[in-house]
């Protein structure tokens, strides 16, 4: 169980990186009105954390059991031939 909680944190913290980045990037590109740049931030935040928790609650065992066989589980992975 060790091994599929690493993979886990390995794939949401990557999709929490990348959201991260394209939220800093929106925020410099409103970085003219500081009021705006932390709104766009707070609302594209409060979007990302919506939609991790929406698949987090509708991921069914074959989404979780494809991710566990492409990073390396090789108890997940079909028999070669």
């Amino acid at each position: 169980m060790d091994e599929i909680r690493r993979v886990a944190v390995g794939c949401i913290g990557r999709a929490v990186m990348f959201g991260s980045l394209a939220i800093g990037c929106v925020m410099i590109g409103f970085s003219f009105n500081p009021v705006s740049a932390f709104r766009a931030g707070a609302f594209l935040t409060l979007t990302m954390v919506l939609a991790l928790m929406w698949k987090a609650t509708t991921a069914g065992s074959f989404l979780v059991s494809l991710v566990l066989m492409l990073f390396g589980l090789e108890a997940y992975r079909p028999p070669s031939r």
